[in-house]
């Protein structure tokens, strides 16, 4: 199960820390059923609904082209201006970790 990897893999990455979330683009699966796998690990995941912006924003897209930086997602903007700390690949879906500038 996708999510369920992806989750884990998130989790164990970010730590204890408050992270963001969020899909590119909008029309891939719900956020929530990574945000739910994530939290299930140990994971913390900033409430969709709150304006919190965490030290690092996690961007899952599965279609290229990923248009994460200067990206007219609002999810994404809202995380400020940011840099692509770290990338990975799994299950067909792009990891983006990203970072402020």
């Amino acid at each position: 199960m996708i999510p369920k990897r992806i989750g884990a893999f998130i989790a164990k990455d970010a730590g204890s820390t408050m992270v963001n979330l969020t899909t590119y683009p909008t029309q891939f699966t719900s956020r929530d059923c990574f945000q739910y796998f994530i939290e299930l690990n140990g994971g913390k995941v900033v409430d969709e609904s709150s304006a919190q912006v965490s030290d690092h924003m996690y961007v899952l897209c599965d279609k290229e082209p990923c248009k994460i930086i200067h990206s007219d997602s609002w999810n994404i903007q809202m995380f400020g201006e940011a840099k692509i700390d770290t990338m990975w690949k799994m299950d067909g879906v792009s990891i983006y970790k990203l970072s402020h500038k």
